[in-house]
């Protein structure tokens, strides 16, 4: 009943459904909530539910397609760094223009998974047709090196000058078109 109503809210700017055991199975409606492309929700708190690997691959899907939402908090929702959520977390960070903050500790990421995302973020710094993503911050369980938690912040942003790069190669382009 609360998804149907908030699928169609435009005011909102917050939500916290923290601890509400939401379960994988609800996954969908949550889908449905980050899709309303009217919707002015900046925040979305989901920490300390129950979403697993099967309903954050469903959230994700749905947040490639939003365009108001800047913050989620997933910190305690029992998911990992299965290739679904992993895939489906790439083409988040791609395709959403406006997600900057994402936490995803106290659940199952580990060396391994962390070392992917690290690959993943310097692959689209090196890629120089690659759009630079509006990432700021990745938060991930402490039990990660610290030195590839370092490495995935400095991916980050590395990522954000190559965006500045772009824009100033750009205007440099657009200005000696105009001269002529």
């Amino acid at each position: 009943m609360l998804s149907s109503s908030l699928n169609i809210n435009t005011t909102l700017i917050e939500l916290s459904l923290a601890y509400c055991e939401i379960t994988h199975e609800s996954a969908r409606h949550l889908f449905e909530i980050v899709i309303n492309q009217k919707s002015q929700l900046k925040s979305l708190n989901l920490q300390g539910n129950h979403l697993r690997n099967h309903g954050v691959t469903v959230l994700f899907r749905g947040l490639t397609i939003n365009n108001s939402l800047e913050s989620i908090d997933l910190t305690n929702n029992q998911f990992g760094e299965e290739e679904g959520v992993m895939e489906a977390f790439k083409n988040l960070v791609k395709n959403n223009k406006k997600i900057k903050y994402l936490n995803f500790s106290f659940n199952g990421f580990y060396e391994e998974g962390a070392q992917k995302i690290l690959e993943f973020l310097n692959q689209l710094t090196e890629n120089e047709f690659e759009q630079a993503i509006s990432l700021v911050s990745l938060t991930l369980p402490e039990k990660i090196p610290n030195e590839l938690l370092k490495a995935i912040e400095k991916a980050i942003k590395d990522n954000k000058l190559r965006k500045g790069k772009t824009k100033a190669k750009r205007k440099g382009k657009k200005k000696g078109k105009k001269k002529k």
